[in-house]
Parts: structure tokens; C-alpha cells; sequence
């Protein structure tokens, strides 16, 4: 078989969603999403086609690797948005060669690393990924909260996204987001969120930057844990049951705090890294 290896800045969306949506056809949790949802997903996550790739045989999309490019830990980054084979093609060096080809293209781009995420307990994956280069760089949990009702003070501030000031949340411990929760991927669809905080002599000593639909909070940080504890019950009981997705495990005064709050461990995962 003779594959044709492309990147994605010129091929109609509908190709490029067929192709994911028969590549997760056989998964536990089958994925089948509209092109208007997955050019909701694209554009949340900032997805690049420039610097996404498929593989094409006869004309056909069998593999694809879409990924979003931002400035991630000091770094020019691209971060696995989704990748995948349709099940036909798989075992076939597909996606070997369709990742040597991103691989590729990308270093004459002069990006510096590449990130994913994948499930702990995909075994398969996690060393398929060591043997491209990749290394586990933190785990990573999504929790999500257990109770309905939380005590909290309603002494807090909440302000669109838009008037955030970077600069006067210096002073808090950030609770250092993922590839996805960054501030720049973030603004990309800023409407969709704002930020709760409580501050003490025109100082935010805690912060919560979360989901106006669903209360999901992306970023957190603080210099006094009651009162992100406080911004964090709030959030609780105005949308119930919310989620924290990526929390770093390595953040345990704030797992303990969070485990204070009811939440529980729904999933965990691991930030992968690779140089390029």
C-alpha cells in the first residue's frame, strides 16, 4: 500500500471529521461527533491544521494527528488534540509513519516540544508513546465534586475573563494548568468564562477562572487556601457536582483541600513530553 502524508491546512472539515469519527468508532466509549461539534473542539482548543496531519490511501483519510500550537512552559509547543486510525488500517504503519512525517514537518518549524495526555491505565498507549520519544512529565487527575451543598462565605468578586489583570495575581501560588487551561488557549473562546476571586487591600489572595455554562474550573491559585477553599465551595453549590480537570497531583495542599470539599478522583492521566 502506497500512503500520501499531508498536513490538514487545505482539507475540507467534513474529510477531516469522518476520518476521527470512524478512527474512535471501536472505542470503549465510541465518539461520533457532527462538523459543527468538532469545529467547536478545534476552535476551543486552537487547533493548527497547518501543523496537523493525515494520511491518505486512494484518496481516502485513514489517519489523522490534529494538533494546537501555543507557547507552553517557555517553549514553542504542539499539543495532541486528538489522533487516530480507522480500524481498517491499523497494524499497517500508519500511524508510525504518519508521526515520523509530523515529526518532521514540525522540527523545520522550529517547534520544541510536543505534549499529549493519555489515560494511566491505557497501557498500550502510554508505551507506544515511550517508544516515539515520549516521557512522562506529571500526572494529572480529574476530580469532581461529591456533594450538593458546601458552607462558604459569599464575600467574593466575579468579573469577565476580559478585565482580568495578569498582574494582580503575582502574588498567588498558581496552580499550574495544562496545555488546554492556558490563558492564551483560553481567551481563544473568552466569552465562555470568567473569574471568582476574593482579595484583601485591592490584593487577590485566591482565584478560581471556571465555565460560566457548567462551573468547571480550568485555573486556580491563591496565597491564603481558606479563601480559595471558599471560592471553590461557591462554585459547589451555585452548579453542583462540577469537575477540576488536570489537576497536578504533585499540588498536594490543594488535593487535600479539594478531598475537605467532597470532590472525588474520577480519572487520572499523564502529561507526556517529547523533544524535538
Amino acid at each position: 500500500m502506497t500512503y500520501i502524508f499531508n498536513n490538514l491546512e487545505n482539507i475540507p472539515l467534513n474529510t477531516i471529521a469522518t476520518c476521527l469519527n470512524l478512527a474512535f468508532s471501536d472505542y470503549l466509549v465510541p465518539l461520533n461527533l457532527t462538523d459543527e461539534q468538532w469545529q467547536s473542539v478545534f476552535k476551543n482548543n486552537m487547533v493548527d491544521l497547518k501543523n496537523s496531519f493525515g494520511a491518505f490511501y486512494e484518496g481516502m483519510m485513514v489517519g489523522v494527528i490534529i494538533n494546537s500550537c501555543n507557547i507552553y512552559n517557555g517553549y514553542k509547543a504542539v499539543f495532541d488534540v486528538a489522533t487516530g486510525v480507522i480500524p481498517a488500517y491499523r497494524k499497517k504503519g500508519v500511524f508510525t509513519n504518519l508521526f515520523a512525517y509530523a515529526l518532521e514537518n514540525l522540527k523545520q518549524k522550529d517547534i520544541e516540544r510536543y505534549y499529549l495526555e493519555v489515560l494511566q491505565d491505557n497501557d498500550k498507549a502510554i508505551k507506544a508513546y515511550k517508544k516515539h520519544g515520549f516521557v512522562i512529565a506529571r500526572e494529572m487527575l480529574l476530580v469532581r465534586s461529591a456533594v450538593s451543598s458546601v458552607a462558604f462565605n459569599a464575600n467574593l468578586m466575579i468579573s469577565n475573563l476580559n478585565d482580568l489583570e495578569p498582574k494582580k495575581l503575582e502574588k498567588c501560588i498558581k496552580v499550574k494548568p495544562s496545555y488546554e487551561h492556558c490563558l492564551d488557549i483560553l481567551k481563544n473562546t473568552i466569552d465562555d468564562y470568567a473569574i471568582a476571586y476574593m482579595h484583601d487591600h485591592d490584593e487577590i489572595k485566591a482565584f478560581c477562572i471556571y465555565d460560566i455554562k457548567n462551573g468547571r474550573i480550568m485555573q486556580m491559585g491563591y496565597a491564603d487556601i481558606d479563601k480559595l477553599k471558599n471560592i471553590i465551595g461557591y462554585l459547589s453549590a451555585k452548579y453542583q457536582n462540577i469537575t477540576i480537570k488536570n489537576v497536578d497531583s504533585s499540588y498536594q495542599e490543594i488535593i487535600k483541600m479539594l478531598q475537605d470539599l467532597g470532590f472525588e478522583t474520577i480519572v487520572k492521566q499523564y502529561e507526556m513530553v517529547r523533544k524535538l
